[in-house]
């Protein structure tokens, strides 16, 4: 017979499935050379094994999905924003808080199944951009926010961008801010608030959501000053002579 067949058992097969960087070969390729192993039919947990990384290796691709899916909800989203009737704004509010818990789940499920991507690392904070400037944009227009609002969000958004820009390219690591987070969680709150009309005349939402709004606005001012003082005092650690 023409057909090469290999005398490696099927440990040491399964064992060197990935390759030197740790990526995995596809699933056909890898069972191709444990269907030629000589005398020997690969057995219940060789299947599932195979089975196992084959799952694995598509479920690397959700993190990035999850963060695509949430630059393409603006677009219902502020569909629905516009229609403004009791059930659109309802629906666009759900829609805007799918679209906010992808933020948590993409992280999640890169760092479970070991998929953090540089691609994934540069969309993630793009999307978070695209989806709350577009909403604040449509809340503006309607006469629901203030524009310094939205000047503020964006002032700040483009300067800790170029920061970050200039500390990876001088090698100073920024870590994510604890205020950052909480300026995310609260516009992740207040913003659905004020997208829904007010729900009952003794629970005014939408005061409610304009009042956590200016809250995340002091604080995404307070997030940027850290992020600048962080990239400062590790330019300045850079910068001393190493003795």
């Amino acid at each position: 017979s023409n057909r090469v067949r290999a005398s490696t058992p099927l440990e040491p097969l399964r064992k060197s499935a990935s390759n030197s960087n740790g990526e995995q070969f596809p699933l056909n390729l890898f069972r191709k050379h444990v269907f030629a192993v000589d005398n020997e039919t690969p057995s219940y947990l060789d299947r599932a094994w195979c089975c196992k990384q084959h799952f694995t290796n598509r479920m690397s691709t959700l993190p990035l999905f999850l963060t695509i899916s949430r630059i393409f909800l603006v677009i219902p989203t502020a569909y629905f924003m516009g229609v403004d009737t009791n059930w659109s704004r309802a629906l666009a509010t759900v829609l805007f808080v799918i679209a906010s818990i992808t933020d948590y789940y993409d992280g999640y499920y890169a760092r479970k199944l070991n998929a953090v991507s540089n691609l994934g690392k540069f969309l993630d904070p793009v999307a978070d951009k695209i989806l709350v400037t577009s909403v604040l944009i449509l809340l503006l227009r309607q006469n629901l926010i203030d524009p310094w609002m939205v000047i503020l969000f964006v002032a700040r958004d483009t300067i800790i961008g170029g920061v970050r820009a200039a500390a990876s390219a001088d090698g100073v690591v920024i870590d994510a801010q604890t205020t950052g987070k909480w300026k995310a969680a609260l516009q992740m709150i207040a913003i659905p608030f004020i997208i829904l009309n007010d729900l009952h005349p003794n629970f005014p939402n939408r005061n409610i959501g304009y009042g956590l709004l200016w809250l995340s606005v002091l604080l995404s001012l307070k997030s940027g000053f850290d992020y600048c003082a962080v990239y400062y005092s590790g330019l300045e650690k850079l910068r001393k002579p190493t003795v």
